[in-house]
C-alpha cells in the first residue's frame, strides 16, 4: 500500500488522544474510602462492570474514528486488480486483448496460451469485484467495441478467438479513447492484455503522444491496467516463406526459421504442394537459419499451384506453418512522374525495366496512364491536380503500390495523401543524417533471402524535409534523431510510402543503389499481385472486397478458417490467396516496462506481471472513501453507545416509587 500524502502519517500517533485524555481525567480525582458507600458500591457492582465496558468501547470508537480520518487524509492506495473492491467498481470497463499469433505461446506448465490466461484473469477480476460494470470488448483485429454481459462470455467468444495476425496496441487505444468521449459515463478502466511485443507497441509511432492528451483530457477519470505475459517460453521453433518461385517444373523455396529451443535433434519439415507431401529432416543449429531448397512440381499440375511448408507442433502453433502460391504474375510496370530530372532517371533505373517480367516508363503527366495494369507509381513534387489525386486513390484502393518523393522546392509544401514537407533541413559538412532505426522483419527494407541486413544504416543524407502526415501512418524507417525516414499508410487494399529525401547525389547516397534497387523492386512485386489471380498478404491486413461478395473458401484442408483473421490458403471464383502471420510477429523483441510507462505518460498505468500475479504499485486505486465511511460507523457506534448509557441512567427506579407508595 502506497500514500499520496504521505507526509500526514505522522499525525496517525493522534489516534491515541481519547486515551490520552481519559487517563489524565483518571488523575483529577483521590479515592477515600467512606463505609457508607460501601453498600452503595456493592450493590452497583454489577453494573459498574458494565460501565466500564461500555467506557472502553467508547474509547476505541473515537480512537478508530480519528485512526481513519488521518488514514483517509493521507489518501491511501491499493494496487492489483483487485483493488477496485475497496475503491469502488467502475462504471465502464474496456477490455482490450491482443489476439496476435504471438499471444498463442502455451505455458508449458499450465498448458494454456497467453490469451487464454489473459480472458481467465479477466473472468477472475471481474467475478471478484464489486458492483456492476458495464464491459466493453476491444480486439485487436476487428476492433470495433461490443458489449458482453462478462469477460467469462469470452471464453467461447469468437471475436475472442486465436489468430495469425499481429497487434497494433495504439489503435486499440485510439479506438477505446473514441468511445470514452461519445460515452463520458463515470469512472472507467481500460484493461489491456499484451506479451508486450516491440512490433505490437510500435513505441516510436507519433500516435502515443496524441493517445495521451486525448486521454487526459477526458471528463471521466480513466484508469489503465495492464497485463504484461512477456515471459519466454524455451521450447519453439518458428517458419516463413521467403521466396516461392516456380522455374519450369521446379519450384525454388527460401524459408527462414527460428528457434528458441536447447534441442539439437533434427527437425522434420513437411512440404504439400497441391496436396501431395513431402518430408525433409532439418538441422536448425543458430536462432536465425535459412533453408533454400528446390522441388519438383508434381506432373500435370496446373499453372498456378498452392502449397503449404509446416513443422512439428510445440509451444505454439501459429508459427508452425507457412503458405505460397506459385505461378506466372505476368509483367510488372511501373510509371515515373518526377519533377527532379535526376530523380526520376534514377528510380527508372531502379525499376531495372526488362521488357519480360519488368517494364518501367517515363511521364510529365499523369494524363493516359493505364492505371488497370500498373504495380507501381513513384510521384515526386508538388501536389497533383484534383484529378490525378483521384486516380492515384483509387489505383492504391485497387491494391496498388505509390512511392512518394518531397518536393526539391523549398516553397512547395503539399503533397498527395495529406503528405505535408517541412523546410529542407541540411546537414552539417561531415555529420550527415545517419539511419538509426529500421523495420528489419519486413517491407520494403526487411532482410534479403540469405538473412543479411540492407545496408540502410550506411546510408548518409544530406539534406531532408520533414514529413507531416494524418493518421494512419505508421514510420518503418527513422533517423538517429527520431525523426522518419520512410513512413507507410495502408489504404484499401494497397500501400503509400513517402521517404523525406531524393535519391539524388546531392540530398543522400541512396543514388549508389544498394538501397533503393531493392526497396522499389520489392515495391513492385508488392503492387504487381493486384494483377494476378494469385496474391501472397498477411493475415489481418488483407481485406477481400466487400463490394463483390465473393466467400473465400480455405482449400489447404481446415474448411473452419475465418480469411480475416486465419493464415491459410482461400478461393473465390478462381482467385486465390495465400495469407501468412506478419513476419514481425517472429521478432522477439519486447518494449521494456519502463519504456512502457514512458509511453503512457502521465496517464494512470498499473502493470501486473504473468508470473508473480503482482501488481508493480504505479497505479492505484485510491481508499480513502472507504476509511471515511468506516469513521462513520466509528461515529454512528459511539452515539449509540452514549445515548443508551444515558437511558439506562435517566431511567427511575420503579420498586423505589412502589415503597414510596406504600409508605404514604
Amino acid at each position: 500500500m502506497n500514500f499520496l500524502n504521505p507526509v500526514l502519517l505522522p499525525l496517525l500517533v493522534l489516534a491515541s488522544l481519547p486515551i490520552i485524555i481519559h487517563l489524565l481525567n483518571r488523575l483529577r480525582y483521590r479515592s477515600v474510602r467512606w463505609a457508607a458507600m460501601m453498600f452503595l458500591i456493592k450493590a452497583n457492582k454489577s453494573s459498574t462492570r458494565h460501565a466500564r465496558l461500555r467506557q472502553y468501547l467508547i474509547l476505541s470508537c473515537r480512537c478508530g474514528l480519528l485512526f481513519c480520518f488521518l488514514f483517509a487524509l493521507s489518501r491511501p492506495i491499493v494496487g492489483g486488480w483487485l483493488g477496485m473492491r475497496m475503491a469502488g467498481a467502475p462504471e465502464t470497463v474496456l477490455i482490450l486483448l491482443d489476439r496476435s499469433a504471438s499471444m498463442e505461446s502455451k505455458d508449458p506448465r499450465l498448458q494454456k496460451s497467453k490469451r487464454e490466461l489473459a480472458i481467465e484473469v479477466f473472468a477472475d477480476a471481474a467475478e471478484k469485484g464489486e458492483g456492476s460494470s458495464r464491459y466493453i470488448f476491444i480486439d485487436s483485429v476487428v476492433k470495433t467495441p461490443q458489449e458482453i454481459g462478462s469477460p467469462l462470455e469470452l471464453m467461447d467468444f469468437p471475436l475472442a478467438s486465436a489468430t495469425d495476425t499481429a497487434a497494433d496496441i495504439p489503435s486499440m487505444l485510439r479506438v477505446a479513447n473514441e468511445y470514452l468521449v461519445n460515452n463520458p459515463e463515470g469512472r472507467a478502466e481500460i484493461w489491456l492484455a499484451s506479451d508486450l511485443q516491440a512490433s505490437n507497441w510500435r513505441p516510436a509511432s507519433k500516435d502515443w503522444a496524441q493517445i495521451e492528451s486525448s486521454m487526459s483530457g477526458l471528463p471521466q477519470d480513466v484508469r489503465i491496467r495492464l497485463l504484461a505475459l512477456s515471459d519466454g517460453y524455451e521450447d519453439n521453433y518458428g517458419v516463413s516463406l521467403l521466396l516461392a518461385k516456380r522455374m519450369r517444373n521446379d519450384l525454388e523455396l527460401a524459408l527462414a526459421m527460428k528457434k528458441s529451443s536447447s534441442r539439437t535433434d533434427p527437425i522434420p519439415v513437411l512440404f504439400n504442394l497441391n496436396g501431395v507431401r513431402t518430408q525433409v529432416d532439418v538441422e536448425v543449429d543458430v536462432p536465425d537459419f535459412r533453408l533454400n531448397r528446390m522441388l519438383s512440381v508434381p506432373k500435370g499440375d496446373e499453372i498456378n499451384g498452392w502449397g503449404a511448408i509446416q513443422i512439428a507442433a510445440d509451444e505454439n502453433t501459429r508459427d508452425n506453418t507457412a503458405y505460397f502460391l506459385y505461378g506466372d504474375a505476368g509483367i510488372a510496370r511501373s510509371v515515373i512522374l518526377a519533377e527532379h530530372k535526376l530523380a526520376a532517371q534514377l528510380c527508372y533505373l531502379a525499376t531495372a525495366p526488362d521488357g519480360k517480367q519488368r517494364s518501367s516508363e517515363l511521364v510529365e503527366t499523369a494524363a493516359g496512364v493505364n492505371w488497370d495494369s500498373l504495380s507501381l507509381f513513384v510521384h515526386q513534387g508538388a501536389k497533383p491536380e484534383e484529378g490525378m489525386e483521384r486516380s492515384l486513390l483509387s489505383f492504391v484502393e485497387s491494391g496498388g503500390t505509390v512511392l512518394c518523393f518531397p518536393p526539391a522546392q523549398a516553397d512547395v509544401t503539399e503533397g498527395p495523401f495529406t503528405l505535408t514537407w517541412g523546410n529542407p533541413e541540411a546537414a552539417e559538412d561531415g555529420a550527415p543524417f545517419l539511419i538509426g532505426e529500421w523495420e528489419e522483419n519486413e517491407g520494403p527494407l526487411a532482410r534479403s533471402r540469405n538473412g543479411k541486413n540492407l545496408p540502410v544504416d550506411e546510408l548518409e543524407i544530406l539534406k531532408r524535409r520533414q514529413c507531416s502526415t494524418g493518421t494512419g501512418w505508421f514510420t518503418i524507417a527513422s533517423f538517429s534523431d527520431g525523426r522518419p525516414f520512410l513512413l507507410r499508410k495502408r489504404i484499401g487494399k494497397g500501400w503509400v510510402y513517402a521517404m523525406s529525401t531524393l535519391p539524388s547525389g546531392d540530398w543522400s547516397t541512396l543514388n549508389q543503389g544498394t538501397v533503393l534497387v531493392p526497396m522499389i523492386q520489392r515495391l513492385i512485386s508488392q503492387g504487381a499481385s493486384r494483377m494476378s489471380l494469385i496474391a501472397s498478404e498477411v493475415a489481418g491486413e488483407w481485406v477481400p472486397d466487400s463490394d463483390s461478395g465473393e466467400a473465400w473458401a480455405s482449400i489447404d484442408g481446415d474448411a473452419g478458417k475465418d480469411p480475416r483473421w486465419d493464415a491459410g490458403v482461400y478461393v473465390s471464383d478462381g482467385a486465390k490467396v495465400a495469407l501468412n502471420r506478419p513476419v514481425a510477429e517472429d521478432d522477439e523483441v519486447l518494449v521494456e516496462l519502463a519504456g512502457i510507462r514512458s509511453l503512457f505518460g502521465d496517464m494512470q498505468l498499473q502493470v501486473m506481471l504473468e508470473d508473480s500475479g503482482e501488481a508493480d504499485g504505479a497505479l492505484s486505486s485510491e481508499i480513502w472513501k472507504s476509511f471515511v465511511f468506516i469513521a462513520l460507523l466509528f461515529m454512528i457506534a459511539e452515539s449509540v453507545l452514549l445515548l443508551g448509557g444515558r437511558r439506562r441512567i435517566s431511567q427511575p427506579d420503579q420498586g423505589f416509587e412502589n415503597r414510596r407508595k406504600v409508605a404514604a
